[in-house]
């Protein structure tokens, strides 16, 4: 009979630690995924922002060495019908 009883604590000390295990293990995997959350936030938002300034950089730079495109197409015919 105490071999049961004891066999019945060991059990239910055994189940509570695991409880507590299982418990710490879900926040510790809620941090994570957090952590994870607000980075992969963080470099998306910099990922962004650095794609938009690149562009706008590149923008314009084709804006200075070729025009704002305003231009109808006509400059270089008028240059040519100039030369003749």
């Amino acid at each position: 009979m105490s071999r049961i009883v004891m066999v019945m604590a060991v059990l239910v000390m055994v189940s509570a630690c695991s409880s507590q295990q299982k418990q710490e293990i879900k926040d510790g995997g809620r941090q994570v995924g957090e952590t994870t959350r607000d980075v992969t936030r963080d470099i998306g938002h910099a990922t962004r922002d650095a794609a938009r300034e690149t562009g706008h950089f590149f923008r314009d730079t084709a804006k200075d060495i070729f025009g704002d495109g305003s231009a109808d197409g006509n400059e270089e015919k008028a240059a040519d019908d100039s030369d003749e």
